[in-house]
């Protein structure tokens, strides 16, 4: 998002009177909702664990608004490098912060998803 955009969106946030949200906001109010369950009547919240362990840590003080595509595909890239977790949990990382992130767009905090188009990693043959 070019320096101009960003600015506008953040001036905007304010002046609607709230703050930025990190990423880590962001993944507080998506683990907070229910989802339905495959029984009738039931939910169950999202799994925010991947998130906790894998991406958090790294991108969850960054304002939501500033990352790009580039920094999740450089994460996913970082985490398959360090060969620690399995590609499985990289993948479903991936996948949950792709999932959060929908949220901060339906709801008005992202103008668009930068983890959309991120391939998950080939799992080893």
């Amino acid at each position: 998002m070019p320096t101009s955009q960003l600015a506008a969106a953040m001036r905007a946030d304010i002046a609607h009177g709230r703050a930025p949200l990190t990423l880590g906001d962001l993944v507080d109010r998506w683990s907070s909702l229910p989802v339905r369950s495959a029984k009738p009547g039931a939910s169950t919240f999202p799994n925010r664990g991947p998130l906790d362990r894998h991406v958090l840590p790294r991108l969850g003080n960054r304002i939501a608004i500033t990352i790009t595509r580039a920094d999740v595909e450089r994460l996913m890239s970082t985490l398959h490098a360090d060969g620690q977790p399995s590609v499985a949990a990289i993948n479903s990382a991936l996948a949950a912060l792709k999932r959060a992130l929908e949220l901060g767009v339906r709801h008005g905090y992202l103008p668009s998803n930068p983890a959309l188009g991120v391939r998950p990693i080939p799992r080893p043959a």
